[in-house]
């Protein structure tokens, strides 16, 4: 028989806070509910002066969120003598010329719907770099 009433909680100050539950809290407090992070991967991608690796690392990001990360699977048929391979989609995507990263960004965001920002502006998909 249980040390409590019937109707009553067993543990009735929850499940303890573990150091990942508070890391995510104070993370989102620190950065606006992760709107900040939003809005500096936005700036980052449209800076034409940064690292063209830094700009499409951001654009990664906000792709990888916006429209999901593709299925990472690999079929082999046969014996081809591998086993299963993992495929590292942020190096293909780096990998990509910047107009192409450009043109997959501006689909995603017809395909969804542009982006908004915390501001309730809209991410401009369009625009090349001279424009920025």
């Amino acid at each position: 028989m249980p040390p409590w009433a019937k109707g009553q909680s067993g543990n009735p100050g929850g499940r303890p806070a573990t150091l990942l539950s508070k890391f995510r809290k104070e993370l989102a407090e620190a950065t606006n509910d992760g709107k900040d992070l939003v809005v500096a991967l936005v700036a980052i991608a449209k800076d034409v002066s940064a690292k063209p690796t830094d700009r499409k690392e951001a654009i990664a990001l906000m792709l990888a969120y916006l429209i999901g990360k593709p299925e990472q699977t690999l079929n082999i048929e046969g014996n081809v003598g591998i086993g299963p391979r993992v495929i590292d989609v942020g190096a293909m995507l780096g990998a990509l010329p910047d107009d192409v990263l450009d043109t997959m960004l501006e689909a995603a965001g017809k395909a969804r719907g542009a982006p908004a920002l915390p501001d309730g502006s809209v991410i401009d998909t369009t625009s090349s770099e001279g424009d920025a």
